[in-house]
This record gives C-alpha cells, structure tokens and sequence, in this order.
C-alpha cells in the first residue's frame, strides 16, 4: 500500500496526474482491504484521488471522492473534528466554483 501510495505521490509532483491516479486508486483498494473502508487511511486517501480527479477535470468524480472522505472523517472523528472541517475546505474552495 505504502509503496503505491508513494508512486502516487511521485508521479503527481511530476505532473503525470493520470499515472498518480492509478497508483493511489491501487492503494485505495488495498486500503479497502486490508483496513476498511472506515479508516483514517482510507479517508485521506480519498481525499487524495479527489484532488487528483479535479486536476484532470473529472469534477463529479471528485466530488464523490470528497464525499466517501467526509462521511468517514465525521463517522471516525465526530462533526466538529479539525479533519472534517479540513474536508470541509477542499469541498467548498476548490470544487463548489466549479459547478456554477
């Protein structure tokens, strides 16, 4: 998991989103795997392949991706967590203007 994870990471600061994608999304099924689908990891890791969806401009995807992220930082974490609010952020700011 963490090797794809890390792949994931290299290839995005590379700019090559597409093959990020397909590494984080290999750790995403991992993740579903071996830890669940209600993890910290596993919500992160949401968040992860939601702003990599944005960057390619799949806007709806992400905001799917952003949505698994939220309901399983305030299931683990409680409403008034700084995760979700963090959540929260990347929600209003970066995807809301895209729908208008």
């Amino acid at each position: 998991m963490k090797s794809y994870g890390d792949l994931a990471v290299f290839y995005y600061r590379l700019q090559h989103t597409e093959l990020a994608l397909k590494y984080v999304k290999r750790a995403l099924y991992l993740l579903h795997l071996t830890c669940g689908p209600s993890h910290p990891n596993t919500a992160a890791t949401y968040i992860n392949v939601a702003m990599m969806e944005e960057g390619l401009g799949n806007v709806h995807v992400a905001l799917r991706y952003l949505h698994k992220a939220l309901k399983c930082n305030q299931r683990l974490l409680g409403p008034d967590h700084i995760q979700v609010c963090f959540v929260l952020k990347f929600y209003f700011i970066f995807f809301c203007p895209c729908l208008s």
